[in-house]
């Protein structure tokens, strides 16, 4: 599926380049070639609304970009931006004026920025000042620039522009589309068109388009171009958006392979650094099993190195990184394949696009899709993908984050592809003993134990949060009484993440005279359908397997009897790509109540989701039916 998945992406593409060219004529609401920085139009500043999309936060009237690059020496590169936007509502707040910018470190030069008021029928500028521009590190090499306007109200009209100048070829991508309309969005490049290939994504086609001086300008236009709508559970939202990308024609996934071999900043991590082969020598003192010594080692790197959150795929002096006690995942990655190199295993680093980084494009080598590293050993039977990144999981599983689809293989005879698979799933599974008072009440234990990417979920809440905090945080949307609790296997991988509560459940039952309607499902119910409209524009992805098992016996009270029982059943799609199997029964004052969900696929194509919506709304019944008591006479 995830190869079908793929070559759909694939096709896709070439498909939108055949209407590169012009084929629409913008309306009246299109905005005309932007103006220059500070000269706002009165048309900008009385408008009130976006009429093709009424309820929009915010429109952006103009979206303009350009680079060039040195021509004679095709060396160097300048891109350059401005952008305007007219504020309709405090809603687009957040997103809208408080700007963030992540670029190359002292790369950005040029940034101004003005918010523009209309009082008393003229219009205001209120200019951004130096000291109200924020500039930190993100990452090794990146910096992050951030900003919020002055003086903001709703109507208020915002802009601002900024250059990133480079000594190397530059040639970033541009995205004509965002989450609020664009009336105007043009990006221009002064570049030859030998130097690079390009890809254009999305399904909205160029208004316009020119190239002049043999091929070195061109220019893509799109008018009123609509909000990007994301639908729940969809791949990254930048393989659909209306983006163009551009990749230089020279470049080759070799090339790349034995750059990064010969790197002092990632291949000579793995295979110099002769001073952590003392410590390699101690951790794995007589293991003869190859698993055996990966888990220790594993464990050594997560316990010496914490994880700061940054993404990335080099790493700093494994020297200063265990200094610091905290690294970026290129660091605690490499450092981990450095000491499994140095325990005698055959290692390599596979460098990977996390799931919200996006999609990789094998067609277009370029090291800017990638965002990650892992490392992969090669045993005699079998191989496993490692990283070190996540405390709380296994040392042979990999965060979720890392599950999307291809890999890049580093190694010495050239690179080469692989799958990048889960060897786990989300799991929990409630086991319940639950008795029915008189009045309806349901009092007795629950046991909640949480496997694989449930587990880590948990673990790290929980470490967070503390056990307080956690309980009290798991009766968010609950009117339980919990009278006793315990979490066990906090620390423990190889275990599940046990929550056991003595409860008191107060929700699940209605009283009408003599009968009693009591929902079993007390945990682990589904209660609303995620997937409510009729048509579905993109796929859909869970991220990982997963199975939900609920089991619970419950104590009919004295002086009642069964009336009815919801009936045993098994629901599934077509393909049983995802099914959820009920058993109800009853022996003698006893009601024995199972249901178990299994999703073993975890990527449906937008033309199965007819399929999926259907079996959630059965789920959905099925979870909602009643266990009906009725009083004796």
């Amino acid at each position: 599926m995830r190869e079908a998945y793929r070559m759909k992406v694939k096709f896709f593409i070439p498909i939108i380049l055949l209407g590169l060219y012009p084929n629409v004529s913008g309306p009246a609401w299109a905005q005309q070639e932007p103006a220059e920085f500070g000269v706002v139009s009165m048309e900008e500043m009385k408008m009130q609304s976006y009429p093709p999309d009424p309820s929009a936060p915010a429109v952006i009237l103009f979206d303009k970009g350009e680079t060039r690059i040195n021509l004679s020496s095709a060396k160097g590169g300048f891109f350059r931006r401005h952008i305007r936007i007219k504020i309709f509502s405090k809603q687009a707040y957040d997103e809208w004026a408080n700007v963030k910018l992540i670029a190359e470190r002292s790369s950005v030069s040029k940034l101004k920025g003005a918010s523009y008021s209309l009082e008393n029928g003229v219009i205001v500028k209120s200019e951004l000042s130096d000291d109200a521009i924020f500039k930190g590190r993100y990452g090794k090499s990146m910096d992050e620039i951030g900003f919020t306007f002055p003086n903001l109200k709703e109507g208020s009209v915002i802009e601002y522009s900024y250059a990133i100048i480079k000594s190397s070829l530059y040639l970033p991508s541009w995205s004509f589309q965002s989450t609020i309309p664009t009336l105007w969005s043009g990006y221009a490049m002064y570049v030859p068109a030998e130097l690079f290939k390009s890809d254009i994504r999305g399904t909205i086609k160029i208004t316009d388009y020119e190239t002049k001086h043999n091929d070195r300008y061109r220019r893509w236009i799109i008018t009123d171009v609509p909000a990007f709508k994301s639908e729940p559970l969809m791949p990254h939202q930048g393989i659909y958006k209306s983006t163009i990308n551009f990749w230089p024609a020279f470049n080759s996934w070799l090339t790349f392979n034995n750059r990064l071999m010969d790197s002092d900043a990632f291949g000579n991590i793995v295979t110099q650094n002769t001073s952590l082969q003392k410590k390699v020598d101690e951790l794995t003192a007589g293991i003869g099993d190859p698993k055996q010594k990966i888990k220790v080692i594993s464990d050594y790197v997560k316990q010496s190195i914490h994880w700061d959150g940054t993404l990335d795929f080099i790493a700093d002096n494994p020297k200063t990184v265990f200094e610091k006690k905290t690294g970026s995942s290129g660091d605690i990655n490499l450092i981990l394949g450095s000491l499994l190199a140095k325990a005698g295993l055959k290692v390599n680093m596979v460098l990977l696009s996390t799931r919200n980084h996006g999609f990789v494009l094998q067609e277009f080598p370029s090291l800017s899709q990638f965002d990650y590293v892992i490392c992969l050993v090669s045993l005699d039977r079998d191989s496993l993908m490692l990283d070190a990144t996540e405390k709380y999981l296994p040392y042979d599983v990999l965060p979720e984050r890392c599950l999307n689809y291809d890999g890049f293989v580093i190694d010495q005879p050239g690179p080469r592809w692989i799958k990048i698979n889960s060897t786990t799933k989300a799991s929990t599974t409630v086991n319940g003993d639950l008795k029915i008072n008189e009045n309806g009440d349901l009092q007795g234990k629950l046991v909640f134990d949480r496997g694989g990417y449930d587990a880590l979920d948990a673990r790290r809440d929980y470490e967070v949060k503390g056990k307080d905090a956690y309980i009290k945080h798991f009766l968010r949307d609950k009117t339980w009484q919990i009278e006793k609790s315990e979490i066990q296997n906090v620390g423990e991988m190889g275990k599940p993440f046990t929550e056991a509560y003595e409860v008191v459940i107060n929700d699940v039952t209605t009283r009408a005279g003599a009968l009693m309607y009591i929902n079993p499902f007390v945990a682990l119910r589904e209660e609303t359908n995620p997937f409510i409209f009729d048509k579905r524009v993109y796929p859909i992805d869970f991220g990982t397997p997963a199975e939900h098992i609920f089991f619970c016996a419950f104590t009919i009270p004295e002086g009642f009897v069964v009336e009815e029982l919801p009936q045993s059943k098994i629901i599934r799609t077509q393909d049983n790509a995802i099914k959820c199997t009920f058993s109800i029964f009853q022996t003698g004052n006893r009601i024995f109540v199972t249901n178990n969900l299994q999703i073993y696929k975890t990527l449906f194509m937008e033309d199965e989701y007819p399929t999926l919506r259907d079996f959630y709304a059965l789920l959905v019944a099925k979870m909602s039916e009643q266990i009906v008591l009725k009083r004796k006479n």
